[in-house]
């Protein structure tokens, strides 16, 4: 996550940053502005990068469910096999 944010922070700073200087704003406003959308840039960031990881979780327990489920449809008796 901290790598999120960090590249969250980075977008934001230049893309304020940028856009800032294109309009000509001074200096001060251009450094206030960027500072800003650093820090809401890395908790979007962030947020988004939760959420991502929990929807990969989920995904991930829904494929091992899905491989139980077929396995037991495949193999109803695996106690039989074993025994023979």
């Amino acid at each position: 996550m901290k790598h999120l944010m960090i590249l969250g922070g980075m977008i934001g700073f230049m893309g304020s940053g940028i856009l800032s200087w294109i309009a000509r704003e001074e200096a001060m406003w251009l450094l206030i502005k960027a500072c800003l959308a650093t820090c809401i840039g890395g908790l979007m960031l962030r947020w988004w990068g939760q959420l991502w990881l929990s929807s990969l979780k989920v995904a991930v327990q829904e494929e091992m469910a899905q491989q139980t489920l077929q396995t037991e449809i495949d193999d109803p008796n695996p106690e039989e096999r074993k025994e023979t």
